[in-house]
């Protein structure tokens, strides 16, 4: 609470406790400290909330730079904001199949043990998706076993299953649009991207 607003409750209190001539000295010293306990619980309060911040700030920043190093090396991406970061992965599957690639597995099994190790309660959301190729509804459908399969094996490797979510995006936002089969922008549609927030 600020000074102003603090000098201001305090001239109320005196104001109102001068203008009834029934209010006792002891009555007025107990909502003294009545409000004084307040403003120490709320200083309290915005004090932890303050500390709170700094911390997932710190945690937030060593996940960033440990998964930047992550990205260099496997060519993805990451993208930090205000909430959450976004990474965008290596992990790619065959035309038509969920399973997830025994070269990938790797990159997932390092990707757990960062988030797990830097930011141990957030949350990450898997998101899958597909390439062009068959039914929208079909694609849907693939896209969220993808991601409950990658979703699975974060989970297998340390990750808290209650904090890991799966979602299947389809068809939506291809990095090649149109492309699918064997071409290598359909490769690049068939993926899994991956968003770590705060649990809180």
């Amino acid at each position: 609470m600020s000074s102003v607003l603090v000098r201001f409750t305090l001239v109320a209190v005196v104001a109102v406790a001068a203008g009834c001539n029934k209010v006792s000295q002891d009555q007025f010293d107990q909502s003294m400290a009545q409000m004084q306990s307040q403003l120490d619980e709320q200083s309290g309060g915005i004090e932890a909330n303050a500390a709170g911040i700094s911390a997932l700030q710190v945690e937030l920043d060593a996940l960033q730079a440990e998964l930047e190093e992550l990205a260099d090396e496997y060519h993805a991406m990451v993208e930090r904001y205000q909430d959450h970061i976004m990474f965008a992965s290596p992990v790619n599957f065959e035309f038509d199949s969920y399973d997830v690639r025994s070269g990938d597995q790797a990159f997932l099994e390092r990707f757990a043990h960062v988030v797990g190790h830097h930011y141990a309660n957030s949350v990450v959301t898997v998101q899958g998706y597909t390439d062009a190729a068959g039914p929208e509804e079909y694609n849907k459908l693939l896209s969220q076993k993808r991601a409950e399969n990658v979703a699975g094996y974060l989970v297998e490797h340390g990750l808290d299953g209650g904090n890991v979510r799966a979602i299947g995006m389809g068809e939506a936002h291809q990095v090649a649009p149109g492309e699918w089969g064997e071409a290598e922008g359909g490769l690049l549609n068939r993926r899994v991207t991956f968003v770590i927030e705060s649990a809180g």
